[in-house]
């Protein structure tokens, strides 16, 4: 169902919301009482658990993405974030809106070695070895994941083995961390004498990052009595500042992981996995990453952006009812979409920031 340009859901509780919910067509009674009831037992998801402490729960209208209108799921406790994404997307909503693709959804592991020489042995291993690590993760191959790349490596403390993994539609990090200990368990077997030091999962982005880009003419930036000229000058001379300065620049990517990191909250995702990975991408500007940046191309503002954002849509907790449920507000089918849609969020919220 379409969404026309609101500024939310009107005043009142958020039971009143989720009945102006129901009664828009967006969601079923049964889905307004799985919100209201969270998302399940959290014992199933860490230990010690005593009780939860929760965040809140937004669905941001205006939002268009790819050319469909959705609500976007946000868990945060920063009022601004919500209220400054919802103020912009209503300003892109022309044409297809924020326009995304995903990145080559990937992760890694690596395994530092003690004795021996592993060259030889992965050599003539590789594929036996790569069937192994595939055979016994059946689930993360259903879901269009499996080993891509095994390689060794040099360095100063010794040899390390390295993995690369298709993640398909998984976040991965469990699978590949298994993966590793697998791998680190077949080299001391075979290689009297070699000893695995550590073996875990990489955080450095593997693979293509996703990409959104999107436009807005220049006169819808009109704020605060001044000119949609004036303020956009001022976003494109702050996205200057932002590259040439990295005090300024850990500001200007704080901006977008805000929308990213509200957006990744709401579906249960590794924020600390997400954070690390921009990160590292950012400031070893990878191939193909880009900061969030605005330009003026005549009368339109166009921003895009390219960050590794590892996040999934199944494994451990994600068959929550009301998981599920807002996967469908917000047109998530797929792993890449999620990453698209956190994304789109992290653009929004960066212009938002922008627009002082």
């Amino acid at each position: 169902m379409p969404v026309s340009r609101m500024s939310g859901f009107g005043l009142g509780s958020p039971s009143a919301r989720r009945q102006r919910l129901v009664d828009a067509g967006w969601i079923t009674p049964v889905e307004a009482a799985s919100l209201a009831d969270g998302a399940g037992d959290p014992g199933v998801l860490s230990e010690d658990v005593v009780g939860q402490h929760r965040l809140p729960l937004s669905l941001v209208p205006n939002v268009r993405i790819n050319g469909r209108d959705l609500l976007l799921p946000m868990a945060t406790e920063e009022a601004s974030v919500v209220a400054g994404i919802a103020r912009v997307a209503a300003l892109l909503r022309d044409g297809d809106g924020v326009r995304g693709a995903p990145g080559a959804r990937g992760l890694a592991a690596q395994i530092l070695l003690s004795g021996g020489d592993a060259a030889p042995w992965l050599a003539s291993r590789r594929e036996h070895l790569r069937a192994l690590l595939d055979r016994d993760h059946p689930q993360l191959c259903a879901a269009g994941g499996g080993v891509e790349h095994l390689a060794v490596r040099g360095s100063p403390v010794g040899q390390s083995l390295w993995i690369e993994v298709r993640v398909g539609d998984a976040m991965g990090a469990h699978a590949v961390d298994r993966m590793a200990e697998t791998l680190g368990r077949a080299w001391e077997t075979e290689n009297p004498g070699g000893r695995v030091v550590a073996a875990i999962v990489s955080n450095w982005p593997v693979g293509e990052p996703a990409t959104v880009e999107a436009e807005v003419s220049i006169q819808e930036l009109a704020r605060a009595g001044r000119s949609g000229g004036e303020v956009a000058a001022d976003i494109v001379r702050l996205c200057a500042w932002a590259q040439e300065d990295p005090r300024r620049r850990v500001t200007h990517l704080k901006g977008a992981m805000n929308g990213i990191h509200g957006v990744l909250s709401a579906f249960r995702q590794d924020l600390r996995a997400v954070d690390a990975a921009a990160l590292s991408a950012v400031w070893n500007d990878l191939e193909g990453v880009r900061l969030p940046l605005w330009e003026r191309r005549g009368d339109h503002l166009v921003g895009a952006a390219a960050l590794p954002i590892p996040c999934g849509i199944v494994g451990r907790g994600q068959a929550a009812p009301v998981l599920e449920m807002l996967r469908g507000l917000a047109g998530i089918h797929t792993g890449g979409d999620l990453e698209v849609v956190a994304l789109a969020a992290g653009l929004l919220s960066n212009l938002a920031a922008l627009q002082v």
